[in-house]
């Protein structure tokens, strides 16, 4: 089960850049009426994170 994680760990560090580069230029391409171009608002907080992020706990 170890390799199996390891194996996993190790594909994903070598495909996530590559696969993101190619996803970034797929969208880049899409016209500006895309669902995938939409601008969306930014998710709140939850209050316990950001009570210990100004305690500097989770850095």
């Amino acid at each position: 089960m170890i390799t199996t994680v390891l194996i996993s760990i190790f594909a994903h560090g070598i495909s996530a850049g590559p696969a993101g580069n190619w996803h970034s230029r797929l969208v880049a391409a899409l016209p500006d009426e895309a669902p995938e171009r939409r601008e969306v608002k930014e998710l709140p907080v939850r209050k316990g994170f950001a009570i210990a992020e100004s305690m500097q706990i989770c850095k």
